[in-house]
């Protein structure tokens, strides 16, 4: 709440739907595989708020569930301008999605 010698308004700019890929899906069960693997451990499920729009419109229109990665550590200031983070999760991350592609291609489709 602002001080009352403060005016203020709130414009509505737009929104975005909310997308869930659950756990058991085979993308998310393949990126699990390919992280563990890279990683040398499994992988921490986060569920939490974002804005990436553009992840329900692939699940409403083209039916694609839609996997996200994380590799900086919870304190690396996620898009602050002091924002960082291990450069070995860095490279290890490159590795992990390069291996979550073979992953992915040895999915049956339906």
């Amino acid at each position: 709440m602002a001080p009352k010698s403060v005016r203020y308004s709130i414009q509505r700019l737009g929104d975005g739907k909310p997308s869930l890929t659950p756990i058991d899906n085979p993308a998310t069960q393949a990126a699990a595989r390919a992280i563990e693997a890279t990683f040398g451990a499994p992988p921490l499920y986060i569920r939490e708020g974002g804005s990436v729009p553009v992840c329900a419109s692939f699940e409403s229109i083209l039916g694609l569930s839609t996997v996200l990665f994380g590799f900086t550590p919870p304190d690396g200031q996620f898009h602050a301008p002091n924002e960082w983070m291990w450069m070995s999760n860095y490279e290890t991350g490159i590795e992990a999605i390069a291996r979550y592609w073979d992953e992915i291609s040895g999915l049956e489709t339906t």
